[in-house]
């Protein structure tokens, strides 16, 4: 009974360290990682704490939006974000099982003798698997390494749909301001297309001129609708990352920021990447599973298996009684010896190592092209809003002018006004292009880019954020003036 007991214990103990990983508390560490980098996450499993968030997503869309308030409300309601967590509860299953022996195997037979005297045979045996303990530890460290990769993946998948979100709400910014441009450059058509009508009849003007603003007024009229389709587009998208099924009537807060006056120091950005990125983490663990994989295949190789156990058998002349015994199984390794199974695992860590080294590669790249994208960006909305929208503003102002001074007729002092919305309007396009790009180089970092380094911009486009201009853009686009970074157009 002593050796029993023994043996009773040790199962106990082994199942104890089988279901001693929490879920939640793996949960915490991802909750921690993108609590480091700006992001508050929170697993919906049905609880009081999790309806709490329902209220306090319901209170968010009481009022309009910031951007960092939709992010919020995406990563609390995304429902593909919520069956992302899930991994963790399956990864974290696998550990337990790793923790567990499997369960015995209990054989009986009977046999009867077919001719003369005797009684049945009976014959009990149970045999538990021995090498499982052996190697338990094993492979409870490739479970573990398997659950720090999900972990990370999950921690990943956080931050891309931030920068989702983030993107869809400069897209809806902008599409919102160029609804309300496309509306003024159409009040504008409208007004010389009128003006038109009434000089033909008169006779002051020809078919053709007419015909012409006509046209153009039309071609508002299609720009206009467009826009306002591709606002409803926007908000969809806008909507659909948010996790709203339906169609609630949410705003947004502000319009596009000004540029700021000073941007992100290229230096050290891929260096930053590859140390904090969470998909490389995530593949590093995986190249360590899959090593310690292989080690676990060449040590189980000739022996995959082995049963240890009781066996009884009872005497059929009823002379002995019962006959029990030690029984042991052990698979003879004269065809397979592993010349498959480790050939395979060596493979699988290869693969391993070579996808974490491409995934360093293209995050590098990806780093160059969004710091590259952002520049651009930057340079172009600089360039709108120092250069091209001050002199359209001029033109206008000297068209008012010479229109005043019967030097101008007032068809082409409203197409100079048309123009200059033009010029706003591609404003608010490169406005969104910058945002957009940062938002883009932000996802590649991994991180947050208010806590890292900045430097002053370029000659370029330094002086459209620090001297400013007095020129109004057109319609809902006022005076570029020197840019702070929370200042916003109305």
């Amino acid at each position: 009974m002593g050796a029993w007991r023994l043996v009773m214990a040790l199962w106990v103990g082994v199942v104890a360290v089988g279901c001693s990983t929490s879920g939640e508390k793996d949960f915490a560490e991802v909750q921690r990682v993108t609590g480091e980098r700006g992001y508050s996450v929170r697993w919906n499993q049905g609880s009081g704490a999790d309806r709490e968030v329902e209220r306090e997503v319901r209170g968010l869309l009481a009022q309009p939006l910031t951007v960092d308030q939709a992010v919020q409300i995406a990563l609390l309601n995304n429902r593909n974000l919520q069956a992302t967590f899930e991994e963790i509860g399956v990864s974290q299953a696998d550990l337990v099982e790793a923790g567990l022996l499997r369960n015995p195997v209990f054989d009986a037979a009977i046999r009867w003798p077919t001719g003369g005297a005797g009684g049945a045979n009976v014959e009990l045996s149970v045999a538990q698997s021995f090498i499982d303990l052996v190697f338990m530890p094993a492979r409870r460290r490739i479970a573990a390494e398997h659950l720090e990769a999900a972990k990370a993946r999950v921690g990943d998948e956080v931050l891309n749909l931030a920068a989702r979100v983030k993107r869809a709400y400069f897209d809806v910014q902008a599409a919102e301001q160029m609804v309300e441009l496309r509306r003024t450059s159409l009040v504008a058509l409208k007004a010389a297309a009128d003006l038109a009508g009434r000089l033909r009849q008169a006779g002051n003007i020809s078919q053709l001129d007419a015909d012409r603003h006509a046209a153009l007024q039309e071609e508002a009229e299609i720009e206009l609708t467009d826009a306002e389709a591709d606002l409803k587009e926007k908000r969809e998208a806008l909507g659909v990352l948010m996790g709203f099924g339906s169609h609630p009537d949410w705003k947004i807060d502000q319009r596009l920021a000004d540029v700021p006056a000073r941007e992100i120091a290229p230096e050290r950005l891929e260096q930053l990447a590859v140390d904090q990125r969470l998909d490389l983490a995530a593949a590093r663990h995986e190249v360590e599973a899959a090593a310690k994989t292989a080690g676990l295949k060449r040590s189980t190789r000739l022996l995959p298996e082995a049963q240890l156990g009781v066996s009884a058998e009872r005497d059929p002349e009823g002379t002995s009684g019962w006959v029990v015994g030690p029984a042991l199984s052990v698979p003879i390794p004269l065809w397979d010896f592993g010349q498959g199974s480790v050939p395979r695992a060596q493979a699988q860590f290869r693969q391993a190592q070579r996808r974490l080294e491409a995934r360093e590669v293209d995050v590098r790249s990806e780093v160059r092209q969004a710091e590259a994208k952002l520049m651009s960006a930057r340079a172009r909305a600089g360039r709108y809003q120092q250069v091209l929208l001050p002199l359209r503003h001029r033109i206008v102002e000297q068209a008012q002018r010479h229109y005043n001074g019967m030097l101008l007729s007032v068809f082409e002092l409203l197409d100079a006004k048309r123009q200059e919305i033009e010029a706003g309007g591609a404003y608010i396009e490169a406005l969104r292009d910058y945002w957009s790009a940062r938002a883009a180089l932000e996802r590649a970092v991994g991180g947050r880019l208010t806590e890292l380094p900045t430097t002053r911009a370029s000659a370029a486009t330094s002086r459209s954020t620090t001297q400013g201009s007095s020129a109004s853009a057109p319609g809902s686009m006022p005076a570029p003036a020197p840019a702070q970074e929370h200042q916003h157009h109305h």
